[in-house]
């Protein structure tokens, strides 16, 4: 994962979560297209002025490719952050959504935000939702389809983050 921090523009990796959805990539797309106009959408409230998020809403499409890739991004008081949707074929018509987070956590109040957010595990848990929430909206069976490149099966919830994957190795 060290060469995506490479990537000019983004702020540092932070963790990567999977969920293959039994579901075509043309449908698979529209659900994550939807969840991220969703998430970029100002939705008032007390937090973004407490943040001072900008945009307003938390985030802003930054990248839209479509049946490809999704990126958001946007930056508060305590961060700056990039969420990536990538999608993938996967085994029998199924699609593979990958979620990726970047993001740096400046001063002392980003690095106490930062052991809120990220190491509470509070990310991990939202960012799993995202992916069920994409899932649910994608297909029509109640099943994620099984990894089909060798490695254990996905967790019964069908999403898999990467602290899971390599403690599996």
């Amino acid at each position: 994962m060290r060469h995506l921090n490479r990537a000019p523009g983004f702020p540092p990796f932070v963790d990567e979560h999977r969920a293959l959805i039994a579901a075509p990539r043309e449908r698979v797309w529209e659900a994550v297209r939807a969840y991220g106009e969703a998430l970029a959408r100002d939705r008032g409230g007390p937090l973004p002025l407490l943040l001072g998020t900008e945009p307003r809403a938390g985030f802003a499409v930054s990248r839209r490719e479509p049946r490809r890739c999704l990126d958001l991004e946007g930056r508060h008081r305590f961060s700056r952050y990039r969420l990536t949707f990538e999608l993938r074929d996967g085994a029998g018509g199924a699609t593979e959504v990958v979620a990726r987070t970047f993001a740096e956590f400046p001063g002392r109040r980003g690095r106490a935000y930062r052991a809120l957010v990220i190491g509470s595990g509070g990310h991990a848990v939202a960012v799993r939702g995202m992916l069920r929430s994409i899932g649910k909206s994608s297909r029509t069976t109640g099943a994620f389809a099984p990894v089909a490149d060798g490695r254990a099966s996905l967790p019964p919830s069908g999403v898999e983050d990467s602290r899971d994957r390599f403690k599996r190795r």
